[in-house]
């Protein structure tokens, strides 16, 4: 099978997360791969929402389960996977993130990173500004590729594409 690419960064908000998703959907059409929302197969997989399972029981067991679906999506490589924005808080996750092929951060301005969205970890301004302090640094550890994500949805995409081949083929 050919590789595939992941995708990760801030989810703060909810049109933040629409736009990773849509970024990521876009270009699995364009490369003819298949893609996968992380987010939507773990509300599947646990049948409740994501503010369900925080308030239930707690980050720490979403966290878990999290790691649960990223290993279980990247048993079968090729395809574009997009992930919330925890997902590389836990190290173990950095290894089943480049299962799957390379990792592109969608990187957006803390400026331009909304709160709420149902999001529950990104309740308040300094919620949002905290997480994006605290992550940044793993992002770019993680990432083979950094993509910015303040542009055109178009160029996103196109840019997305390059740095994919870019850092198979350096």
């Amino acid at each position: 099978r050919p590789p595939g690419c992941t995708l990760c960064g801030s989810s703060a908000g909810s049109d933040v997360y629409k736009r990773q998703s849509k970024l990521g959907e876009a270009v699995a059409r364009q490369m003819k791969r298949d893609f996968v929302d992380l987010d939507e197969a773990l509300v599947q997989k646990a049948v409740r929402s994501i503010p369900d399972i925080f308030a239930q029981d707690g980050e720490e067991a979403f966290r878990r389960l999290e790691t649960e679906v990223l290993t279980g999506q990247t048993a079968l490589p090729g395809r574009v996977l997009s992930t919330g924005g925890g997902v590389v808080t836990r190290p173990e996750n950095d290894y089943w993130l480049h299962q799957n092929g390379p990792v592109l951060f969608i990187d957006r301005p803390l400026e331009q990173l909304d709160v709420g969205g149902g999001r529950p970890l990104s309740h308040s301004a300094e919620a949002v500004e905290g997480l994006y302090r605290q992550r940044l640094p793993l992002y770019k550890q993680a990432a083979d590729a950094t993509i910015d994500n303040r542009a055109d949805f178009m160029q996103a995409v196109r840019r997305m594409q390059e740095a994919f081949y870019e850092v198979l083929d350096p």
